[in-house]
């Protein structure tokens, strides 16, 4: 994986996944060797040296405090010395790309699912790390706010920043997905707490593969618009 690219992590539940993304973004120490950003044991590094390096969005996110949609975007900024204006400004332009502009004044308690994971996508981009890592961004919400969900994420991708997720929907990832995308996206597949395989997003064994790990019949149709992916229950 290089930076740039977009590394989706798939498996069925207890595969290690969200582990494996805790470990990765420090929040947990591996049982075995160490996890370097940018250069250095993510764990030796101060709160605001690894947030201007990695932004996380875990699975559960906490709502349930009275903060204003504002409010919890500064607290995002916390590793800048901004002036009032700096800030109102980055918040601003996070919230306009997210379609979230007009909520700066909400209460989180008082946002629908759907908003308020727009508003937590928003945080990511106002803290500015080239490197976003994101559990299940989707998992919880409607087919139509999952597909606004991936397109916001893929729109800040294709503009540069280096993306690990994690999915349960391979086949809405990949309907998502254009051609020119498939060769910065890879697939890695986890079963039992280890990594059985990593391919592009264009690889033609993949359906095999995500057949074999989810134990379903699998099959990629190729489209104009790029791949679309079916899954099956064996008969």
């Amino acid at each position: 994986m290089d930076e740039g690219d977009l590394l989706v992590l798939l498996g069925p539940n207890g595969a290690g996944k969200s582990s494996l993304m805790s470990a990765l973004t420090g929040w947990i120490r591996p049982d075995e060797g160490q996890v370097l950003l940018s250069g250095s044991p993510i764990g030796s590094l101060k709160a605001t040296e690894r947030a201007a390096s990695l932004a996380w969005l875990p699975q559960h996110t906490d709502t349930s405090e009275s903060l204003r949609v504002d409010e919890a975007m500064r607290t995002a900024r916390f590793r800048f010395s901004d002036t009032a204006a700096q800030e109102e400004q980055a918040i601003t332009e996070a919230l306009r790309w997210a379609g979230m502009l007009e909520f700066r004044q909400r209460d989180l308690r008082t946002l629908s699912g759907g908003e308020a994971q727009r508003i937590h996508l928003a945080r990511l981009a106002v803290q500015q790390a080239p490197l976003w890592m994101l559990d299940e961004p989707a998992n919880h919400l409607d087919p139509r706010t999952q597909r606004e969900v991936y397109r916001l994420l893929l729109d800040r991708w294709r503009a540069g920043t280096t993306m690990v997720l994690i999915t349960h929907d391979p086949a809405l990832l990949l309907a998502s997905l254009a051609p020119p995308d498939l060769p910065r996206v890879h697939l890695a597949g986890m079963k039992e707490g280890r990594m059985a395989w990593i391919l592009p997003a264009d690889a033609p064994d993949l359906a095999s593969h995500l057949g074999d790990l989810y134990q379903l019949q699998a099959h990629i149709l190729q489209t104009p618009r790029g791949p679309r992916l079916q899954l099956e229950w064996p008969s």
